[in-house]
């Protein structure tokens, strides 16, 4: 009995929480983080740009299935070479006429892995919707982040957000399947669950909305969705390596360290610490002995 009052009390205190935070004007505080950020992934030196953050909102736009996209022969014939090489070649959603923030409906024209990976070839960045989050287990202190495969098309080996690509509805043969239907947010259930088995929910986290400016990805980012202790014993028993725990008192200085990061996902954490790190728990969480906004400060800097 007194472990579901337990259980009530935590869930409460979280929804309240992430209540206060959809309630708020993200608008300042966001761009004050959204600025240095990308000062920081972006830096002068650099050859090419990786990221372009259009804001921080509350709610996801819907998405708009508009049929598939006829593609020229040069691209087609490079998909079919492709092929060979792709063990699962999955449905993509490419966006159209896409904005930013100022949008509350997505419209998509659905793509195979293999004519994307033609485009890219072809040096075209197709706008491949996505969705993701940053995790967080309050009671353990840590963030919960991805480390990629060998053989991942981009950024192989590096530490990421949990995400991916929306899955649109197709029809295959007789079989209809569903995919993501129009939910952003069960894009980002669903790759959650396919990369750690865990099933979560969001509280009224803000999401970053993004591009990942060399793949074209289009990325929106759920900053700050609970992971609970319970779930965390869970996910130590199953994660066969693939995602790792960094520790809120160790955080900083992963951050400062750019190597090991797809550059996207450094930028995702970088602004969930921006915002106050929402989700770390119901008092103000310290890592290494900063607030969330010191610990910015010093991984910005």
């Amino acid at each position: 009995m007194l472990e579901t009052v337990a259980a009530i009390w935590e869930v409460g205190k979280y929804a309240f929480d992430g209540y206060l935070w959809a309630k708020k004007k993200l608008s300042t505080i966001a761009d004050h983080a959204i600025a240095r950020v990308e000062r920081v992934i972006n830096a002068k030196d650099a050859t090419e740009k990786y990221i372009h953050i259009f804001g921080v909102i509350n709610d996801l736009p819907k998405v708009r299935v508009k049929g598939a996209i006829e593609f020229n022969e040069e691209i087609t014939d490079l998909a079919n070479k492709h092929l060979s090489k792709i063990e699962l070649n999955e449905m993509h959603g490419l966006v159209l006429d896409w904005d930013g923030v100022e949008t509350t409906e997505l419209n998509v024209q659905t793509a195979d892995f293999a004519h994307v990976q033609a485009m890219r070839e072809l040096g075209e960045r197709p706008q491949i919707l996505s969705a993701g989050a940053v995790l967080v287990c309050p009671e353990k202190r840590c963030i919960l982040v991805h480390k990629r495969s060998e053989s991942s098309a981009t950024y192989p080996s590096r530490l990421h957000i949990l995400g991916g690509g929306y899955k649109p509805p197709v029809m295959y043969k007789k079989i209809d399947n569903p995919g993501d239907r129009s939910s952003l947010e069960f894009t980002m259930i669903r790759e959650v669950f396919e990369e750690s088995g865990l099933i979560l929910r969001r509280y009224h986290e803000p999401i970053a909305v993004a591009q990942e400016l060399d793949t074209g990805f289009i990325q929106y980012v759920y900053l700050g969705v609970r992971v609970t202790s319970q779930q965390y014993e869970q996910l130590e028993a199953n994660t066969e390596g693939r995602l790792l725990p960094v520790g809120f008192d160790e955080l900083v200085n992963k951050l400062k360290n750019n190597d090991i990061w797809v550059p996207t996902g450094r930028a995702h954490i970088l602004m969930w610490l921006g915002l106050g790190a929402p989700g770390a728990g119901f008092f103000r969480p310290r890592f290494d002995g900063k607030t969330a906004r010191e610990a910015f400060d010093e991984a910005t800097k």
